[in-house]
């Protein structure tokens, strides 16, 4: 039987390898590197942050991303025509609502109910989540960088597990077969 510890890993994991997908298909940038961070780095020298929440019965799951105009513009130049600070915005919000629908699709196709929150930028739209006091969220920091180094984006996932029977059946490497192929935009 999976332990807490496994699920959550195996979960942030996953989590972290949906945004980096989607963070490549989104932007068209290709080549970019996934490391993972300690996190008192995530959110040194960022402007922005965006969050979208997964929450059920028996996950809460949060993805937030952080982010400086310095560090995504040249790639967002590409996309735009005029790179406003509302595009920036709307690109790291939908980023998150993206990945976080795929992930959802991933929970409720193996059984785990969870719906998912709209995305927010937590500087300029602050709000309250209520947390389990009897549940200790996980977490994984990281940043997704370019071919040569540089940051283009930071990433804070928690994961805070309600139930652990739900999952006893639960494939972290569950796939469908067009899953990678097929992103709709909303």
């Amino acid at each position: 039987m999976i332990t807490k510890d496994q699920l959550a890993d195996d979960i942030l994991k996953l989590s972290a390898e949906k945004l980096l997908f989607m963070f490549e298909y989104f932007s068209k940038l290709k080549n970019t590197k996934l490391n993972f961070i300690g996190a008192d780095e995530v959110s040194k020298n960022v402007e922005h942050r965006s969050e979208i929440i997964i929450y059920g019965t028996d996950i809460t799951l949060r993805v937030q991303n952080f982010y400086r105009k310095q560090d995504c513009i040249h790639f967002l130049e590409n996309l735009y025509t005029d790179v406003t600070d509302k595009r920036i915005f709307d690109f790291f919000n939908e980023l998150c609502n993206l990945t976080c629908g795929k992930l959802k699709e991933v929970l409720v196709e193996q059984g785990i109910v969870a719906a998912l929150s709209l995305p927010i930028d937590i500087n300029t739209s602050p709000r309250k989540i209520l947390v389990s006091q009897e549940v200790l969220p996980y977490f994984k920091y990281g940043k997704v960088e370019d071919e040569n180094g540089q940051p283009l984006l930071k990433f804070k996932l928690s994961v805070e597990i309600h139930q652990l029977d739900p999952f006893k059946d639960f494939d972290v490497n569950f796939k469908k077969e067009d899953d990678d192929d097929d992103v709709e935009f909303f």
